[in-house]
């Protein structure tokens, strides 16, 4: 059965909701604080290993990558690249998705 992509906030929601620590943390946000927002984005992007993204799906991808690791809208092209190889996602077939100028005008 292929991945099914889920959002940041669901996947941090879910993650919150499964901790064995959840009444320690009391809060989404404590949690967020506590596990550090770096490190959640990035077990979100390994959940998401194998599953088909849209054009939205990679949107939402990319602004984390410019809020959390400082990305810029030109170096989108190489995570979705990274994305494909590394990571085993399907891309949609868009003209230009892994050209910089797609993302900088999809971006601005």
């Amino acid at each position: 059965m292929a991945t099914k992509f889920v959002s940041l906030n669901t996947f941090i929601k879910n993650a919150f909701n499964n901790s064995d620590y959840k009444n320690e943390f009391g809060s989404v946000a404590k949690f967020i604080e506590l596990r550090g927002k770096n490190a959640l984005f990035s077990e979100w992007i390994e959940s998401l290993k194998g599953a088909q993204l849209s054009v939205a799906n990679l949107t939402e991808i990319a602004k984390g990558y410019i809020k959390y690791h400082n990305t810029s809208a030109s170096g989108i092209a190489n995570v979705v690249g990274w994305l494909e190889k590394h990571n085993s996602n399907k891309l949609p077939v868009v003209y230009g998705i892994t050209t910089s100028e797609f993302w900088i005008n999809k971006l601005s």
